[in-house]
């Protein structure tokens, strides 16, 4: 990781997004809003993963609505860079700022002094 995706990731941590976790033994799951989004429900979480998981969508703008109205990060806690977001950036990079400011919020990786004092 580069110590811009630190910067970012410690960013996000102070924006104080919403975001609703769901824990086992193994792993983290947490879902983030997109910036600007006020509210984040156990029933918006529901939906999100039900529309995913049976792939049906009424329309593509539908489609879009949902896979950009928040972000699902999933952590194993033994090795979270080996973990996976749902953003684009993640999708072409394999990293970006939720997957590091999850792991952080948990306290299995740190932000380093550096990135914090830029923000």
């Amino acid at each position: 990781m580069k110590e811009k995706d630190y910067e970012e990731a410690y960013g996000l941590i102070r924006e104080k997004r919403k975001m609703l976790t769901q824990r086992s033994d193994e792993f983290i799951t947490m879902f983030i809003t997109k910036k600007g989004l006020v509210n984040l429900t156990s029933e918006q979480v529901r939906e999100y993963k039900r529309s995913f998981h049976e792939n049906h969508w009424p329309s593509f703008d539908t489609y879009v609505e949902m896979r950009m109205s928040m972000w699902a990060v999933s952590i194993p806690t033994e090795n979270w860079k080996s973990g996976i977001c749902s953003c684009p950036p993640f999708l072409k990079k394999h990293k970006c700022k939720h997957l590091i400011a999850v792991a952080a919020t948990f306290n299995l990786s740190s932000i380093p002094i550096s990135a914090k004092a830029i923000v």
